[in-house]
């Protein structure tokens, strides 16, 4: 049985240095003994890969948090927790932009421009026909633009609800009522 032998209070927060015996050995059932119950060389490359996400996110830390948010976007509750440490960072989440916004989410320079993955209801088809047709039609100037130029079998009704309620044209126009 391991035993907590001592903890000591190591600054203002609640965060505690709990130490045990050295000798915390456990014997398995075919008599085994396994310190720590954990593999060495997991240890070591699990704590390769802390460091280099760390080192990630204290030195690049808006293409670490898009890149974390790109990875999560299929997850409306780790993109809100995401969404909340980039504030507590100051880094500003731009709102989708339909002329201006990727497939994934995207750096600009201290702040992080929402992919259009992480939209509901709007399928990789519809996402990439609107690219494309922004790529070989250049930037879209009305919704009638748009309905104009991409597929509407593949864009439907429910993506472009999706697209104006979350502000994708609001560079265009404004108004949502419109």
């Amino acid at each position: 049985m391991v035993k907590i032998i001592s903890r000591k209070s190591l600054g203002t927060q609640p965060v505690y240095d709990i130490g045990v015996k050295s000798d915390h050995n456990f014997i398995l059932a075919n008599g085994l003994v396994a310190s720590n119950c954990f593999n060495k060389s997991h240890s070591t490359a699990y704590g390769y890969v802390t460091y280099q996400t760390a080192y990630l996110k204290a030195n690049y830390p808006v293409e670490y948090m898009a890149a974390l948010l790109t990875a999560s976007s299929n997850s409306t509750d780790k993109i809100q927790k995401y969404i909340a440490t980039c504030s507590t960072m100051g880094i500003e989440i731009l709102p989708p932009d339909i002329n201006r916004s990727d497939f994934d989410f995207t750096p600009i320079s201290n702040s992080i421009l929402f992919g259009f993955s992480a939209i509901r209801n709007l399928g990789h088809g519809a996402i990439n026909c609107i690219i494309k047709a922004r790529e070989t039609g250049g930037e879209f100037k009305a919704l009638a633009d748009l309905c104009d130029r991409v597929d509407l079998r593949t864009l439907n009704r429910r993506g472009l609800e999706a697209l104006i309620y979350c502000g994708a044209f609001d560079s265009i126009q404004p108004n949502r009522q419109q």
